[in-house]
């Protein structure tokens, strides 16, 4: 038998052991080497994955025996490495982050909040502010409705190591602000929301670059002037939003500035959100050398003319697409012919008025999410379009009019793979009994708001999900009976969260929910949101 290189004692088949993957290829009992039996698991049971002893990681010069990696190795689910991570401290946390990109997006998805610092709502920063009890590290300043007014000292000690920033509807000076990111040389990611931020004279000429950036969201420009300066000290920009609030969101100046800032920056951008109009449009597509994927244009007045289409055609890696549209128009997207590779789409109208789209003829083969708000289909053209785009899985229809809610269903039908429905606000004239297929790889419904649904038809659809792990169905009014609750409780046996709110649910069937409902998590019965 082997024994552990660390304590000498005996490793048996009962032990929990792991193995370096150096040249050594020594065994250790896991306590001894501070890894947790679930750590250890994963290990052995990922043929991806490398441990390496102490004395091995110091030998970087050495060549290590351990088997190359392959691409088809099998990868564990976040869900697990969430878990896994959760054992190990945060200072080890940062450095799990810096192995691979996709540890890196788990700890600062899932595990984010271990290195934020949420400074308290209201609080005034002068001069003589002293932050206490931060968490250590911190990577992550969180302000909210905050004033600050002058930064001190302590900013020092914590700005290099941020790697983002978030303000809420908070006020600052220009000059301050800029004081504040001239230090965070690490910065990656700053987000601006309803941030009001003065300059009595004119911009400063800024002394540095935040090189790191990637991400920038101003959501809110009190001044459009502010535009310009962001514009130049943030050269390689991946992700970037601007939206305004404060001015009027078809001001000259305010597109002037953001036309400015996508032209010089367009080429480093692989996701833009900005206000615009089709004034905004025919400057895009002026530009060249787009490696754009995603593209949401919102508070819009688009007609589909030459110009959307034209963005179509300078776009061919966009993946997502979202519009929102204005004004009354009954058209066809046929601009989606030159986005073969589009695999998300969000179309939605802003106003009380609905849009009617021809989809008939347009194919996205590799659509994955549909998103639809206040836009009516021609005839039963959407149903052949859903047909046409096998890698389906995401559908939301919110304020949409269909002739019946046969309809509904028999549009979604072709969909046999979907994992996602969601259903709010919905309009239908008439119900005619159908029946329709099983809908088995399902695991979220919503509805919301759908008064004119049948029971029986609310109670079919439930039935014909049984893989359903979460269930929301809100403001239903009375649409909830014994035999909705049945179905719930005795058909989706793989339900993980329940949440039962705005409907007319006796204190009898709220319990009967609570006793016998299959729920591994969570029941939320409530008579309203509040």
């Amino acid at each position: 038998m082997e024994s552990c290189e660390k304590c000498g004692q005996v490793v048996t088949l009962d032990s929990v052991s792991v193995t370096c993957a150096g040249r050594c290829e020594r065994t250790f009992h896991a306590p001894c080497v501070n890894l947790s039996a679930a750590v250890a698991d994963s290990l052995a049971a990922d043929d991806g994955l490398r441990w390496f002893c102490d004395q091995c990681r110091r030998g970087n010069k050495r060549k290590l025996a351990s088997k190359p990696l392959q691409r088809d190795s099998p990868q564990l689910p976040a869900e697990i490495w969430v878990e896994i991570f959760k054992q190990l401290s945060s200072w080890q946390l940062l450095r799990v982050r810096l192995v691979c990109r996709r540890w890196r997006d788990i700890v600062d998805g899932s595990l984010n909040a271990r290195f934020t610092a949420r400074f308290p709502k209201l609080l005034i920063i002068d001069r003589e502010y002293q932050p206490v009890q931060l968490p250590l590290p911190v990577i992550e300043f969180y302000f909210d409705q905050t004033r600050i007014a002058a930064v001190g000292s302590w900013w020092a000690s914590f700005g290099p190591n941020l790697t983002g920033i978030t303000m809420v509807e908070c006020k600052i000076m220009l000059p301050n602000l800029l004081a504040m990111l001239r230090q965070t040389v690490n910065l990656t990611r700053l987000e601006l929301h309803e941030v009001i931020v003065d300059m009595y004279e004119a911009n400063p000429v800024p002394d540095f670059r935040l090189d790191k950036l990637q991400l920038l969201v101003i959501e809110g420009v009190n001044r459009a002037e502010n535009l310009e300066l962001f514009r130049e000290i943030c050269p390689n920009l991946g992700y970037l939003q601007l939206v305004s609030c404060y001015l009027d969101e078809r001001s000259e100046a305010f597109l002037r500035h953001v036309v400015d800032f996508v032209a010089v920056r367009h080429a480093s951008l692989n996701s833009l959100e900005v206000d615009g109009d089709d004034l905004l449009l025919s400057e895009l597509i002026k530009l060249r050398q787009w490696k754009l994927e995603k593209l949401v244009l919102r508070s819009g007045d688009f007609a589909f003319g030459n110009e959307i289409t034209r963005i179509g055609q300078l776009l061919p890696n966009l993946k997502k697409l979202a519009l929102t549209l204005k004004g009354y128009h009954q058209n066809k997207p046929s601009f989606l012919t030159q986005m073969a590779g589009l695999q998300v789409l969000q179309l939605k109208y802003d106003t009380l008025t609905t849009w009617f789209l021809d989809f008939d003829g347009i194919v996205c083969p590799h659509l994955h999410t549909l998103v639809l708000e206040h836009i009516n289909c021609v005839d039963s053209c959407l149903a052949q379009f859903l047909a046409s785009a096998p890698k389906l899985r995401v559908i939301s229809l919110s304020w949409c009019k269909f002739d019946c809610w046969t309809e509904i269903f028999r549009t979604i039908a072709p969909c046999r793979r979907l994992q996602r429905l969601t259903l709010k606000c919905i309009e239908a004239d008439d119900y005619n009994r159908c029946f329709f297929d099983y809908l088995d790889d399902l695991r979220y419904l919503e509805v919301h708001k759908c008064d004119e649904i049948p029971q029986e038809m609310l109670a079919t659809l439930l039935s014909l999900c049984p893989g359903l792990e979460e269930l929301a169905l809100t403001c239903l009014a009375d649409k909830i009976d014994g035999e909705i609750l049945r179905v719930i409780c005795g058909k989706l046996h793989r339900l993980v969260r329940v949440k039962i709110i705005g409907c007319e649910l006796s204190e009898r069937d709220a319990g009967y929910v609570r006793a016998n409902c299959h729920v591994l998590e969570s029941v939320l019965i409530a008579e309203s949101f509040v």
